[in-house]
């Protein structure tokens, strides 16, 4: 179909550098569309896409559920419509037969993959793997016998069903990761290795000495794999994202999706220009007077508690999100070590030169440990320390520079951290006063002083509020729309974060959305081989909805990022954040406010701002800066710049396939 509707307001603009400041205007006002403009031009007739459905209006049975074919919001108002949704989405009586008959493909799915759909569903819950029955076990060395620091140690897990038996297939989510159990709290994350027959081996150095606890955790079931993918298949998007459209004192809330093909809606709005070109639709509003350019909130409903599959599949369902509250699931067994470490070791390492890493060995699957935790700080075991974060080192790091981040909240936290060391001032953004409690409004920070700018910038759908949350769809914006905006001169640091929201919806969303980041980046280091980008990756989340995918996730996302920038690896850097979190046992989407701030204090978390420690030569001058810094003196020599070496980085991988 062809929009003719064109009459797009920009929400987003950056002006060039001229005579050594920033021009920045603010973001222009939400404007209502023309009068002249065509009636609804954005509505698809969803029987026009092949997509073959009943036109009654009625409730039909299918096996036990009755699902709902067509939905009437109109008259309802906000409350009453959503509360309508979400109902409707939590009872799981929307009718997907017609959403999974729209052909789309995964992305970047393994072998593994592959092979645990041609299982077909759950029959039999004994079957499936047990925490409390998979065992974990030292491989080659005696618990009793005491290790040297910097031995290879390699642990087995051997995971079994309900009732006891090895199960012979992979395909399950394993996680090893070791602890400190001295005073100083202390732990890092092994790289698992899948046998594809139901065995794990991981394998990492002892790091540290005194007594050290190795911890072993049963994620995910190789089931729950096939029930995903399955669920992505069937549902295209596994929660209630709902639109409200509103003109004068009329409002109608409609169900949306990332197709365009919304159950129980026969017409929906195709909201795809308005959403950065990126693919979204909702069902149209049947209110008269309302039309789809009248799309003006979301937010999302309560989560399904019933899925479109079988009665055992959903009994698995509930049995992973209804277990004990140890999200991580670690099993009851644990592996015990004394490590020791003879006088001069420490020493030797002390002394043993780093060489900062370069972007493209930020990209590398590592398989040994990139760095532990101690003391919450994440000291990296790969490329150079750096100092800890101060005032001084952020405003003469960021001198004259535009620093945007652009992602969801936990790219916000970061922006938000850095904010307090330099105390820049928040500007005034126009759709903040149209709603004063509104979530994901930009977040915009000027240091005159400084000609520092330091602005974050919500992502696009399917970037979603938490329930009864209202956002303002004016204010969001893909990535690519934003670096297409800016000038082929002037001073910038881009941090770019897509993850969290995607986890909920068909990963041909979030590829589509990285394609485009990618594209978007190649642009403007063509026009600005100046500019300075990092894409900080997926981090370990594991728990009940949000985080309902665990590790099967970022593995898909940091497939998607390699493949789509392989040929920037040389100019991006990659700020992999799954070891640390994992280390970290990290559950939550947004991780702890430690991990947030170690992220602005330590050596990884510097790259991942993208600081000018980031921008110093590889050179003894740079590493001489470090030290100097490193103790607070801040009038180390100046080298000239020239390349960008990173100092560090997170880049192991540590999920099992």
């Amino acid at each position: 179909m062809i929009i003719r509707w064109e009459t797009v307001v920009s929400y987003f603009s950056i002006g060039s550098k001229a005579t050594g400041s920033f021009h920045y205007p603010l973001p222009t006002p939400p404007q209502t569309p023309p009068p002249t403009a065509p009636p609804d031009d954005l509505v698809l007739q969803v029987d026009d896409l092949g997509v073959k459905s009943s036109v009654q209006v009625k409730v039909n049975t299918l096996g036990p559920e009755r699902v709902v074919e067509r939905i009437d919001t109109s008259g309802l108002g906000r409350e009453g419509g959503y509360s309508l949704l979400s109902r409707l989405v939590r009872d799981g009586q929307l009718d997907y037969r017609r959403v999974a008959k729209y052909p789309i493909e995964h992305e970047c799915l393994t072998s593994m993959d592959l092979d645990s759909l041609a299982d077909g569903p759950v029959t039999n819950l004994t079957t499936v793997a047990s925490t409390d029955r998979t065992v974990v076990e030292l491989v080659g060395v005696k618990q009793t016998r005491k290790v040297q620091v910097g031995e290879n140690i390699t642990i087995r897990v051997i995971v079994k069903d309900a009732v006891g038996r090895p199960v012979l297939k992979g395909g399950h989510q394993v996680r090893v990761w070791m602890i400190s159990k001295g005073k100083t709290p202390r732990s890092a994350a092994a790289h698992v290795t899948g046998l594809r027959n139901g065995t794990y081996v991981a394998s990492l150095p002892v790091l540290w000495p005194g007594l050290t606890e190795v911890r072993a955790a049963l994620l995910r079931p190789r089931e729950f794999r096939r029930l995903v993918l399955s669920l992505m298949t069937t549902m295209k998007i596994m929660i209630g994202i709902v639109s409200s459209f509103v003109s004068n004192k009329t409002e109608e809330v409609t169900l949306c999706s990332s197709i365009p093909v919304v159950p129980g809606y026969q017409e929906v709005c195709n909201l795809t220009t308005l959403n950065s070109g990126m693919s979204w639709y909702c069902g149209r509003p049947s209110t008269p007077g309302l039309k789809c350019r009248d799309w003006a909130w979301s937010t999302v409903t309560s989560f399904p508690q019933r899925y479109p599959l079988s009665d055992t599949e959903n009994d698995l369902m509930h049995q992973i999100l209804n277990k004990r509250a140890d999200c991580l699931e670690k099993l009851k067994q644990t592996i015990s070590l004394n490590a020791v470490q003879d006088k001069g070791q420490q020493k030797r390492l002390d002394k043993k030169a780093c060489r900062p890493l370069k972007p493209r060995e930020t990209w590398e699957d590592r398989q040994s440990p990139g760095g532990y935790w101690e003391n919450n700080t994440w000291r990296p075991l790969i490329g150079c320390p750096l100092p800890e974060l101060s005032e001084s080192v952020v405003l003469d790091c960021l001198h004259d520079t535009h620093f945007i981040a652009i992602g969801d909240s936990n790219i916000r936290a970061v922006i938000e951290t850095l904010q307090r060391y330099t105390r820049c001032h928040q500007q005034p953004d126009p759709l903040s006063s149209y709603h004063p409690n509104m979530l994901h409004v930009p977040l915009i920070h000027h240091c005159p002083s400084q000609k520092l700018w330091i602005s974050w910038y919500p992502h696009a759908y399917p970037l979603y509020s938490g329930q009864h949350k209202w956002s303002d769809v004016k204010v969001k914006n893909a990535p690519h729309r934003i670096l297409d905006t800016l000038p082929a001169t002037g001073k910038y640091v881009i941090a770019i974060h897509l993850f969290a929201h995607f986890s909920q919806v068909h990963s041909h969303m979030y590829m589509r959305h990285t394609r485009e980041t990618a594209r978007a980046v190649r642009a403007l280091i063509k026009r600005n081989p100046s500019v300075k980008v990092f894409i900080r990756g997926p981090h370990a989340m594991v728990g009940k909805l949000y985080t309902l995918q665990a590790d099967m996730f970022p593995a898909r996302c940091l497939c998607v990022l390699r493949q789509e920038f392989r040929d920037l690896k040389n100019h991006v850097v990659l700020l992999n954040m799954l070891e640390m979190t994992v280390a970290n046992e990290n559950c939550p989407v947004h991780p702890v406010q430690k991990v947030v701030t170690t992220t602005c204090r330590s050596a990884s978390a510097q790259q991942h701002l993208g600081l000018c420690l980031a921008l110093y030569p590889e050179s003894s001058t740079w590493a001489f800066r470090m030290k100097a810094l490193a103790f607070g003196r801040t009038s180390a020599p100046r080298a000239r710049r020239r390349s960008w070496p990173v100092a560090s980085s997170v880049t192991g991988s540590v999920l099992s396939s």
